[in-house]
C-alpha cells in the first residue's frame, strides 16, 4: 500500500475527526505539542525542527490513532525515502562543490608553476650568459 505523502496529513485528520478526538486530547495524551499537531494536520512538514522529531511525532500520533501498524510503517517509509533522497542530492552537491574548487585551485596553480619554470630558466640562462 503506499499513500503520498501528500495526503497523509488529509488522512491522519480525517481519522482523528471520524473517531472525534479533540486537539486537546491529543496533546494530553500523547504530550505533543499543539504546534507540531498542527503542522501534521497542514501537511507543512518542512517545518520541522528535524526528520527526528517528524517521524517520532507521525509515530506517535498515529498510534494514539489506532491506525494500523503496516499503514504507520508505510507512513514513515514515504518519509524516510524522501530523506534519503534529499542526502543523496546533497551529496552530489558537495561532490560538485570539491571538483569546482579543485579546478579553481588548477587554474591558479599551474600558471604559477609554468611562470615560476619560465623565470627560473631565463635566470639560469642569464646567468650562464654572463659568466661567458
Amino acid at each position: 500500500m503506499k499513500i503520498e505523502k501528500d495526503k497523509i496529513n488529509v488522512l491522519l485528520k480525517e481519522t482523528r475527526e471520524k473517531k472525534r478526538i479533540g486537539i486537546d486530547e491529543i496533546i494530553e495524551n500523547t504530550r505533543i505539542p499543539q504546534k507540531y499537531i498542527k503542522i501534521i494536520e497542514d501537511g507543512q512538514w518542512e517545518k520541522f525542527p528535524s526528520q527526528t522529531y517528524l517521524l517520532g511525532y507521525l509515530k506517535i500520533y498515529c498510534e494514539y490513532l489506532n491506525i494500523k501498524k503496516e499503514i504507520i510503517d508505510t507512513i514513515l517509509s514515504e518519509f524516510k525515502q524522501e530523506n534519503k533522497k534529499e542526502k543523496e542530492v546533497i551529496k552530489e552537491e558537495k561532490k560538485d562543490n570539491v571538483e569546482q574548487k579543485r579546478e579553481k585551485i588548477l587554474l591558479i596553480i599551474l600558471p604559477l608553476i609554468f611562470f615560476s619554470i619560465y623565470f627560473f630558466t631565463l635566470y639560469i640562462l642569464s646567468d650562464i650568459s654572463s659568466n661567458l
